[in-house]
């Protein structure tokens, strides 16, 4: 059905990035210098943001109609932190340095009753996952098809459905098949298989499979990724709130419902300590692989933007920060994420209940822990099958989309991952695995290569 339509009207999409890194001094300890004094503007500047903690810089770009422009973008926005930041230095891997917990500072947004709702926000995190979890940083990848695309879906696809409503259903579609696959993102891009000490957590999978190496250092041998394990942003399981996927009415009331449901455990954290004692505070608790998004006027909430006026965008969020690379990124990653959410018009969408999101997890946090095991095996609605063997069916029809597409960028995305996974040793958690014996100092030699490379 979607071959139907032209392939120049997918040409003019735009994507966005957002990306976390901790502000550390040269010997990897937290920076103390409040964001303001150290990047010369404010916390609430919609370029140099703040997340979690008032250390944890967020770089937000504008939209671009093409990676090319993006990292051109990030290549300022970047020079000019190094300029400010010098000598304090950018930490270039997802999971934080072995730092303790009461080194950690909330973010300071100012005096407002606005900025004192974020921290009694950031209160709540703390109570319920602790500061180690929050610090924990990434990269978001934010991804919209063009107008030009919808008006010829409507015309050829879909007259009696307004733009609005073709829109939701086109963004979940894609939602769906990203679902079921994304745990392909983890074992390509994945570049967290090294936790320290103060990022712990017992009880967890995780904890299971990461091994002391040295000193503060533990390595999951297998691993990709930490930081999308039950050790990095994960809410506590409870399949009576599971957020729903299968279209945008259900994933509102569900999300609504979340935000409205006080949680046991939750109940005994002070009321000035949290928003609420739900079991999400606001719904950007809830720490999903993807969002449907809107952006959102002056303060709006986004399930309100989302009610009324539909998915504008999808937010990828399940990227590390691979520290080999200066921008923590690559444009055939980005050009790859692009195109496995596109693949996702030209399938049969899959149901996306509550059982079947877990599943999905579960296949994610498989993959996070024991990825580059060769004999990993995982679970598709039909049936097991090995890692490599569900990759190779998976390109496969990412390039009957890219032919579809022509657009040299998704040949080169999927050129770049075949070399991945024909060879394993090139996969970022692999070549990071090499340094867990001097990771502190592997990771501190990289933060001033990247420095000096923006510089």
């Amino acid at each position: 059905m979607i071959q139907q339509l032209d392939p120049k009207n997918f040409h003019k999409a735009l994507r966005g990035l957002e990306k976390e890194n901790l502000r550390v001094s040269l010997d990897g300890a937290l920076s103390k210098m409040p964001h303001e004094a150290a990047l010369k503007t404010s916390a609430n500047d919609p370029h140099y943001t703040l997340d979690f903690a008032e250390c944890q810089l967020e770089v937000v770009t504008g939209p671009h109609t093409s990676i090319d422009a993006l990292f051109q973008e990030l290549q300022e926005r970047y020079h000019y932190v190094h300029q400010n930041i010098q000598p304090e230095l950018l930490w270039p891997n997802s999971m934080p340095p072995n730092v303790p917990e009461a080194s950690i500072s909330i973010a300071h947004f100012g005096n407002t009753a606005n900025a004192r709702t974020k921290e009694r926000y950031r209160e709540g995190l703390i109570h319920r996952y602790g500061k180690m979890m929050q610090v924990i940083s990434g990269i978001h990848y934010n991804f919209s098809l063009p107008l030009e695309f919808f008006q010829e879906y409507q015309q050829k696809l879909a007259p009696d459905l307004s733009l609005t409503e073709i829109q939701n259903q086109v963004y979940f579609k894609m939602i769906h098949y990203y679902l079921e696959r994304y745990w392909l993102l983890l074992y390509f891009f994945g570049a967290a298989p090294i936790a320290c000490e103060h990022s712990l957590k017992a009880n967890t999978k995780a904890y299971e499979a990461l091994k002391k190496v040295k000193d503060t250092t533990y390595l999951a041998p297998y691993a990709t990724s930490i930081r999308q394990s039950d050790l990095g942003y994960h809410n506590p399981k409870s399949c009576d709130l599971m957020i729903c996927f299968k279209d945008l009415e259900c994933y509102i009331r569900t999300l609504e419902k979340a935000t409205q449901t006080p949680f046991a455990a939750y109940k005994n954290i002070p009321d000035t300590a949290q928003l609420n004692p739900n079991y999400l505070q606001i719904e950007n608790e809830f720490y999903a692989p993807i969002r449907p998004k809107q952006p959102l006027k002056n303060n709006e909430r986004p399930l309100t933007a989302l009610k009324e006026r539909g998915v504008a965008y999808l937010e990828v969020r399940v990227l590390d920060i691979n520290p080999l690379l200066p921008f923590g990124v690559a444009k055939e990653q980005l050009a790859f994420i692009e195109l496995l959410l596109l693949t996702g018009l030209f399938h049969e969408k899959t149901a996306s209940d509550c059982n079947n999101f877990t599943r999905m997890t579960d296949n994610a946090l498989k993959v996070c822990l024991y990825g580059r095991d060769p004999y990993l095996q995982l679970q598709t609605p039909q049936e097991t099958i090995g890692r490599a063997d569900w990759a190779e069916l998976i390109l496969a029809e990412m390039a009957t989309t890219a032919d579809f597409l022509q657009q040299e960028q998704y040949h080169q995305a999927l050129k770049f991952a075949k070399a991945l996974l024909q060879n394993p040793n090139l996969l970022p958690s692999a070549q990071i695995a090499e340094m867990a014996h001097d990771y502190q100092n592997a990771m501190l030699k990289l933060a001033c290569e990247h420095q000096r490379y923006f510089l």
